[in-house]
């Protein structure tokens, strides 16, 4: 769905022999297309701030009229999530803090973005069409990751990334539970959970260690006693021994005259 936007703009002064004069005219601007909402959580920002400035902060429509402008923009999951819905004036809000709640997400958009950092295309043929796809992806990124206002300084957000990128999977799973989802932590912060978690491990490390060697010692105690005590002859005058590793070794002695 489309809407006309119509603004009342002061053309420039008329220079004339008389004296100066200025007009008010109309101009129509385009017609401009709401952007659409896939479900793909890098373009949430783009479709957050199109809608809020030509929709939620247009004080002239009603809010079942912002309710099909935004189910206009739906599509996949997004669509889903308010499907069930009536199309009412009270629905409005609880569809957008819906669509809201589920893709605000300024730490995991924050993450998109560095990895097309971590991606940017090679220039190596001194081609300036190379160089200036280069330019342009390192700047809409840069441009991208400012626009989320997140106070963590973009340093530290990149070394946190490649951090990130090195760990176990349980261990970074440890780390997103610990953290807000909403909110990029500090470098600062990354850096004492990982301090944290090696302690933890040295300990259970060294515990692991004493355990183990008190159970080796319970079950070479224990297999010395079953050598001792499970040696039996039985004929024809064989003697099985029941070694440490549980194996029947056969001894035939020989035979008598």
């Amino acid at each position: 769905m489309e809407t006309l936007l119509c603004t009342k703009l002061p053309s420039p002064p008329l220079s004339v022999n008389n004296g100066s004069v200025i007009n008010n005219t109309i101009v129509k601007l385009p017609m401009i297309s709401l952007p659409k909402l896939s479900g793909a959580s890098q373009d949430f920002m783009h479709f957050y701030d199109t809608f809020v400035a030509l929709i939620i902060s247009n004080d002239a429509l009603t809010d079942i009229q912002r309710y099909y402008y935004l189910l206009s923009c739906l599509s996949g999951e997004p669509h889903h999530l308010t499907e069930n819905l009536p199309v009412s004036q009270d629905n409005f809000k609880v569809a957008w803090d819906l669509i809201r709640g589920r893709y605000h997400n300024p730490r995991l958009i924050s993450d998109l973005h560095i990895k097309e950092l971590m991606t940017l295309p090679n220039a190596r043929h001194d081609s300036p069409k190379e160089l200036w796809l280069l330019i342009k992806q390192l700047c809409s990124t840069l441009n991208a990751v400012e626009a989320l206002k997140i106070k963590t300084p973009l340093h530290e957000i990149i070394l946190s990334h490649l951090v990130l990128e090195r760990i176990s999977l349980n261990l970074r799973k440890q780390w997103e539970n610990s953290s807000s989802s909403k909110v990029y932590p500090s470098l600062k912060d990354l850096i004492q959970f990982l301090e944290s978690n090696c302690q933890t491990l040295e300990i259970v490390s060294s515990n692991k260690t004493a355990v183990g060697a008190q159970e080796d010692l319970k079950l070479w105690t224990s297999l010395r006693g079953q050598r001792r005590s499970f040696v039996t002859m039985s004929p024809p005058s064989v003697l099985r021994v029941f070694t440490q590793s549980a194996q029947v070794h056969e001894i035939q002695e020989p035979e008598r005259q």
